[in-house]
């Protein structure tokens, strides 16, 4: 395959992998790049769902966007589209939480058996990523603070003294947007999230609740990453623990603002290296930590791989901080995956 040269967004000069800034594809890519976007509301008109919430707009937005950027976009809300779809040559997947377990790493499964690119990382990757309890194991064996955490499988009995004590965040152990999770301050209620959780087939994930403010750590790129600047996420009272309903769109909005704190940025930033270092390569993904600004003491919670890309969400507006728009955003991903996918290669 011919070498293709990346442009940045002004045009003036190339750009090399991993290297910090919008990266844009060239017009002969554009030209020849036919992208498959499966999402489960891929074909909707963008209305708010009553179900899914704001998903549903940000699966719209996103086709459109991608529309923009002026490759050729074939939609589908279905994972049968991938392997029956003629004339692609691109895989770009939102269909994250189907109805069955562990769905995210069918879409890139599916991608390696027809030989396809795609977005975001491989199926293996994928999958540690999803898995909580593994990428706190990987923040461990790279120095990185976590919260105390016990691990609870469905169908394994457990004794409710040896686990981690209240106050605890209660959540699936592969499950996004917060879906499940719960706040507990009693061992009564510990036990009935836990035992909730596994009747709906979830292994639980049972961390220490500590203090603090979330923070998001967002980063482009197989590496070297390029970092966007760090994001404060709350909801009410800095502190509170940000629930499905606020990331669904369901519950008040989630505040979003710059996080100024230089020093402890820079630790997060190391620190989100060191993981990433043990998980990558993967195209984008936000890494989140529990931050107590006064004692300076800070916790990595978990790895979102291929995190949530909506207009409204922490590393869309990261990366407005350094006025990169929505859709110089999604084609910079585009184009690092294309380079990790060897379908652009740089000089």
């Amino acid at each position: 395959m011919a070498k293709q040269s990346l442009l940045a967004t002004d045009g003036a000069e190339k750009r090399p992998w991993g290297v910090a800034g919008p990266l844009r594809l060239p017009d002969d890519v554009k030209a020849k790049l036919s992208v498959l976007y499966i999402a489960k509301h891929a074909l909707a008109g963008g209305a708010f769902d009553i179900r899914d919430g704001s998903h549903a707009v940000y699966h719209h937005s996103i086709r459109k966007v991608l529309e923009s950027i002026g490759v050729r976009v074939v939609a589908d809300d279905n994972f049968e589209a991938i392997g029956s779809t003629k004339n692609i040559n691109y895989l770009f997947s939102l269909l994250n939480r189907a109805d069955f377990f562990n769905s995210e790493v069918l879409a890139a499964t599916l991608a390696e058996r027809f030989a396809l690119p795609y977005l975001g990382a491989r199926p293996i990757l994928r999958a540690v990523s999803d898995d909580k309890h593994f990428t706190k194991l990987l923040a461990r064996d790279a120095a990185v603070p976590t919260p105390e955490w016990s691990l609870v499988h469905r169908g394994v009995p457990y004794d409710i003294d040896t686990l981690i004590g209240v106050p605890a965040v209660v959540k699936p152990n592969n499950s996004s947007a917060s879906w499940g999770l719960k706040v507990c301050t009693s061992i009564a209620e510990l036990k009935d999230h836990i035992d909730y959780l596994h009747t709906e087939g979830h292994d639980a994930l049972i961390e220490r609740l500590v203090p603090g403010l979330d923070v998001a750590v967002s980063i482009i790129g197989p590496g070297p990453a390029w970092t966007l600047p760090l994001v404060i996420q709350s909801i009410g009272d800095d502190g509170a623990v940000i629930s499905y309903e606020a990331k669904r769109g369901f519950a008040k909005d989630i505040d979003i603002r710059p996080f100024e704190e230089k020093a402890i940025s820079n630790e997060l930033t190391l620190a989100t290296a060191a993981i990433c270092q043990r998980l990558g390569p993967f195209d984008y993904g936000r890494f989140d930590f529990r931050v107590d600004v006064k004692t300076g003491r800070w916790h990595f919670l978990e790895a979102n791989v291929s995190c949530n890309l909506a207009e409204n969400k922490a590393i869309a507006k990261s990366a407005a901080m350094v006025d990169v728009s929505h859709a110089e955003l999604v084609e910079t991903i585009l184009v690092h995956s294309l380079q990790r996918n060897r379908f652009l290669i740089t000089d």
